[in-house]
């Protein structure tokens, strides 16, 4: 059931550290809210169906305490069928990774938004609290990735598991190297972050034959952008991508 110019479909995408949600007339992503609030995100969703009613409404997550709350309380509200993104969903991309049902429903909806807007090679950059750099090739094969901590977990990381470490402020830091314990953190949380991506990119596309072009999405896109190669950055992919997926899927 593909969407029509009156198809009014609501996604939500549920993270570890943020909620997304997407209010889409057809194609075209109208509204959203990025929150970690989910009384704010259920407040959102009640007012956007007073307006104009849902048709559908397609859920990703990887959080699933989350997911049954959001599900039972939509339910309040609305009788829509709500379609839960799975490893067993028709997606548009083909998935190789062992076992499929351990690969985020994240992963699997960014690098199908992603392969389906170009039908190109390319290296799918999801940078929130955990950072993706995942290989989806030309014919739309899901081949693997890298998953690594985004800098605030590690940040959080260091602080509880040292004695001496403080939480810092996670901003692009000056200079090369940190001048004081608060500056050294996040050169080395940033940096690292910086550093890390742009190397798991370098040995991707020395390894690789075909040319892949680089997407990039995700909460700490906007520290990344003017630090990686050329690229694209796509704010909206996983929402983007659990849109194209509920084309595929119309139960």
């Amino acid at each position: 059931m593909p969407a029509t110019s009156h198809s009014v479909w609501l996604t939500i995408d549920i993270g570890n550290s943020t909620i997304k949600i997407g209010l889409y007339f057809g194609n075209e992503l109208q509204k959203r809210l990025f929150t970690p609030s989910m009384n704010d995100v259920l407040e959102r969703i009640s007012a956007w169906n007073s307006k104009t009613p849902f048709d559908r409404i397609g859920l990703c997550s990887v959080v699933p305490e989350r997911t049954h709350r959001m599900i039972a309380d939509i339910q309040l509200f609305t009788d829509v069928p709500i379609f839960e993104l799975t490893s067993d969903s028709f997606l548009p991309i083909r998935i190789s990774y062992d076992p499929i049902e351990s690969l985020g429903l994240d992963r699997i909806a960014a690098a199908s938004g992603a392969w389906s807007s170009s039908k190109k090679a390319m290296i799918v950059i999801d940078a929130g609290s955990a950072i993706t750099v995942d290989l989806v090739s030309r014919d739309g094969t899901f081949i693997g990735g890298v998953i690594m901590p985004g800098p605030k977990l590690s940040g959080h990381a260091l602080s509880n598991h040292t004695s001496n470490l403080p939480e810092v402020d996670l901003q692009l830091p000056h200079g090369t190297i940190g001048l004081s314990t608060i500056t050294a953190l996040q050169h080395g949380l940033i940096y690292g972050m910086i550093d890390g991506v742009n190397g798991v990119v370098r040995r991707i596309k020395q390894t690789y034959e075909e040319p892949t072009d680089i997407i990039l999405t995700g909460g700490w896109a906007p520290l990344l952008t003017s630090q990686l190669p050329r690229h694209e950055t796509l704010r909206h992919l996983v929402l983007d991508g659990l849109r194209v997926i509920m084309e595929l899927n119309p139960t």
